[in-house]
């Protein structure tokens, strides 16, 4: 994400809290590849967990930083009691395709981990601007095409634009947003990286009555992606960066 937005944390999000033990929490950690780049740059007396729903990309706790901790946590139910008011900074990113319409679920057990004047930041595709571009006028953009309509008529993405006002409505305070787009030399970067997701999605959500369709029909679609991106078409996201705070 730096290299679209060009930070980790949004610049408006103080990392001095008083304490020498600022705690940062990762939802949806995946590998936690944020939560240990982020690592580098802070020091060791803070302390940084990423939860995520499945442990599969967890590093052994051997081979991680000794301020950092991952745990098998679901966004979507509240949090244990012991971490509620924990953390001075909540972070969640890509949740466009596991949330179906509505993120409260999700958003309150963000203001459960935080403690008050803590605060949110969210990052997201926002997939109502999505862009194909081309290198060469003559490349192919069939596949391409059809993941933008699939992505602009799956449901699970319109929640995404009004997230700023839901925050509003769910009890945080001054919502900000910024939009950025990858830079053109990571555009075939980041399509290389969403043909790999898109496969995983096929292998495990697609279903045949669902708005994305049969997991075949996906995976064929994913293949079709890839050559077309091989001869220098890719579709351009926008990311949306939200941040608020949890009142005092």
């Amino acid at each position: 994400m730096r290299k679209t937005t060009g930070y980790l944390l949004h610049p408006s999000i103080p990392l001095d809290s008083g304490s020498s033990e600022l705690k940062i929490a990762d939802i949806g950690t995946g590998t936690g590849v944020w939560l240990l780049e982020l690592a580098e740059e802070l020091p060791s007396s803070y302390q940084l967990h990423g939860f995520d729903v499945s442990s599969a990309g967890f590093s052994d706790q051997s081979w991680l930083p000794d301020n950092v901790s991952f745990r098998a946590l679901n966004a979507f139910e509240p949090p244990p009691k012991e971490l509620w008011g924990q953390y001075d900074i909540v972070h969640i990113r890509l949740f466009v395709m596991v949330i179906e319409e509505d993120p409260i679920p999700v958003i309150d057990h963000c203001m459960k981990l935080l403690k008050p004047g803590g605060h949110l930041q969210w990052d997201e595709l926002n997939l109502s601007d999505l862009e194909i571009v081309k290198s060469k006028p003559d490349v192919s953009t069939e596949s391409l095409q059809r993941m933008v309509d699939n992505a602009k008529t799956h449901s699970s993405q319109k929640w995404v634009p009004q997230l700023p006002t839901t925050l509003t409505q769910s009890g945080f305070d001054k919502p900000t947003v910024s939009y950025h787009k990858p830079p053109p030399c990571y555009r075939k970067m980041w399509m290389e990286a969403d043909t790999v997701a898109t496969e995983s999605l096929a292998a495990n959500v697609a279903d045949a009555n669902g708005p994305l369709g049969p997991s075949e029909a996906l995976k064929a679609l994913a293949k079709g992606c890839h050559k077309e991106t091989q001869q220098g078409a890719a579709i351009v996201k926008m990311y949306q960066v939200v941040t608020a705070r949890k009142p005092l």
